[in-house]
């Protein structure tokens, strides 16, 4: 099995899914899912929430030749998403993400991790918050624009620590990955670090990365 990504447009933000596919949606939601909707204050992350399992279940049963109905979510010991068939059978990895208009699912026999965010320009605090000197001077070197090279470089690096299924770590500039992506002369971005392959892309004003641990590093991997 090779890792698979699925990216599902759920059309611009000033449109609803209509009632009747929410509550189809919510019929083959988890409890969890179904308990998380009403803390939502705006309809549309909660059906952002509510798109990104429908997705994972039709990934992970895709992958697995399992009906989506079967599929159980759990918990890893670091509150990293998992899933299983009983009597308690994993599945695949997986991850999922959401932004705006689209939800990513990433399915892998190996940890993964995937991140999606639309592209926005950021401030000054966000910059030296997250990226590394040298990151820095790629989001203002010129080689993307700055908005772009920004999400670019966090996606990233969300990607990776959700599959090391660390969350989100207090040393975000220590995660430097400058060095790969100014290498990479055109996307997609493809590349190692620290016994993980990354791949990154934009589509539709949005940038996409994925990342997965790696058991042998490819020849043709930067």
């Amino acid at each position: 099995m090779e890792t698979k990504l699925y990216l599902l447009d759920l059309g611009g933000l000033d449109e609803k899914i209509d009632e009747r596919t929410f509550l189809e949606w919510s019929g083959m939601a988890s409890e969890e899912r179904l308990n998380a909707l009403p803390r939502f204050l705006f309809r549309a992350d909660a059906e952002r929430t509510l798109a990104g399992e429908i997705l994972a279940r039709a990934a992970l049963s895709s992958a697995a030749g399992v009906p989506p109905s079967a599929i159980r979510f759990g918990r890893g010991p670091r509150g990293k998403p998992r899933a299983s068939v009983p009597p308690g059978v994993p599945l695949p990895e997986f991850n999922v993400s959401h932004s705006g208009r689209f939800v990513a699912c990433a399915v892998s026999p190996q940890p993964v991790g995937v991140d999606v965010e639309s592209v926005s320009p950021p401030d000054d605090a966000v910059l030296r918050r997250v990226c590394s000197p040298g990151e820095s001077r790629f989001v203002r070197g010129g080689f993307l624009p700055a908005p772009a090279a920004f999400a670019l470089i966090w996606t990233l690096k969300e990607s990776y620590l959700k599959a090391l299924g660390t969350g989100l770590c207090d040393d975000l500039p220590g995660i430097d990955l400058a060095a790969f992506v100014v290498s990479t002369d055109a996307e997609p971005w493809i590349f190692s670090f620290n016994g993980h392959l990354f791949r990154a892309f934009f589509h539709n004003e949005y940038a996409v990365s994925v990342c997965e641990k790696m058991i042998a590093p490819p020849d043709c991997v930067r």
